[in-house]
């Protein structure tokens, strides 16, 4: 694990501003492709805390998102 992550790390150095956001993109894929259903409802969870990162007109959304992830976690 130690020498993947090592080989990441220089790729991100050595890469210029396209390759980088194409490895970004490519760990973010290959996080999604590993985590459970648990992890997926943990990380959408994150995003919505108790400060209301929406803003005003979407505090509604917020509320729902809320409610679904209940709904989810009791089925």
């Amino acid at each position: 694990m130690d020498t993947i992550i090592t080989q990441v790390k220089n790729l991100a150095a050595s890469a210029n501003e396209a390759g980088r956001k194409q490895l970004i993109d490519s760990l973010r894929n290959i996080q999604y492709a590993i985590e459970t259903p648990n992890d997926t409802l943990r990380r959408f969870g994150g995003l919505v805390g108790e400060a209301n990162p929406f803003g005003g007109r979407y505090a509604n959304l917020q509320s729902n998102f809320k409610l679904l992830l209940h709904a989810l976690v009791l089925i």
